[in-house]
């Protein structure tokens, strides 16, 4: 009978946790103020959210490559 030597866990978002056999590994979500501000009522949906940075992005983008071309 072979004992194992490793455990393999999975964090929340998939990624496999390597841990010596017969430690425990302490998995905790991290708390920050950025999720907590995102998860405040009144906000816009992720989609929508999206949908804003893209845009802006987009506009920032012409602005910059416009003041390049002005001599």
């Amino acid at each position: 009978m072979s004992r194992r030597t490793i455990e393999l866990l999975r964090s929340a978002n998939g990624s496999p946790i390597i841990v010596p056999a017969g430690h425990r590994a302490r998995v905790f979500p991290v708390e920050t103020n950025f999720h907590r501000m995102a998860r405040r009522p009144g906000g816009v949906s992720r989609p929508q959210a999206l949908r804003n940075a893209r845009t802006e992005f987009e506009r920032m983008a012409r602005r910059i490559l416009s003041a390049d071309q002005t001599p």
